[in-house]
């Protein structure tokens, strides 16, 4: 009887401490990664599409969740639309397996910070309304060309 009662007493402090082992674990699953990007132009004030969904004006920074390249697009009047193809690669805290524990169980806030730019955008290069007419006249001209069978 003694041995029976000695065996249950120490299940149950197996339990309990695989019980307070496992709220310490789960109560420190306090990790986070912020991610955001900072775009910025010159001149500023470009509205910015990141992967064709419309962000805001330039100098301007937006969180973001994956990795991998993004297409941004700069637009303003008077200059040209611009397109570039940026890759954001994620840190080391950030890699498969690792991610998770950086992201769950190590306490804090890790901030993964990209800037990119500033970029350059060119002035609209006004067309000579004359060399555009030229051109339509000779493309309607084409156009209407009989095409000769083979």
């Amino acid at each position: 009887m003694t041995n029976m009662c000695c065996h249950n007493g120490k299940k149950l402090l197996l339990t309990a401490a695989l019980l307070l082992i496992g709220a310490i674990v789960l109560g420190g699953c306090t990790g986070r990664v912020v991610r955001t990007m900072t775009i910025e132009s010159d001149p500023p004030g470009a509205l910015v599409s990141v992967n064709d969904n419309q962000v805001g004006r330039t100098p301007l920074t937006t969180q973001f969740t994956h990795y991998g390249t993004y297409r941004i697009r700069l637009q303003q009047s008077g200059y040209q639309t611009l397109t570039v193809y940026e890759p954001v690669r994620a840190p080391w805290y950030q890699w498969p397996l690792i991610d998770l524990a950086f992201e769950t169980v190590v306490p804090g806030t890790r901030r993964d910070e990209h800037h990119l730019g500033p970029y350059q955008l060119q002035p609209a290069v006004p067309s000579d309304p004359q060399a555009l007419l030229q051109r339509a006249e000779a493309m309607r001209h084409e156009a209407a060309l009989p095409v000769e069978p083979e």
